[in-house]
């Protein structure tokens, strides 16, 4: 998977979301359009982009909610 054409420098973001390269669409905007039911092809005709920017803010976005650590509370 190609992550590199997902930015993830501050200065490249988008409202503090990283943001698919070259264009002004962030990842929360493309996972937002597929929770939508927007289709791939959709996607790409909206945001004006390519179907591998669209599997690079998945895999972005993967890499870093496998990277989160969730601490659960547990009441006795």
């Amino acid at each position: 998977m190609d992550e590199t054409r997902v930015e993830l420098e501050q200065e490249k973001k988008i409202y503090e979301a990283p943001a698919v390269s070259q264009a002004a669409v962030t990842t929360d905007q493309i996972l937002g359009a597929l929770a939508n039911g927007m289709s791939f092809e959709e996607i790409e005709k909206q945001f004006n982009i390519k179907r591998k920017d669209i599997i690079s803010a998945l895999s972005c976005t993967l890499k870093n909610v496998m990277e989160e650590v969730v601490c659960v509370s547990r009441k006795s």
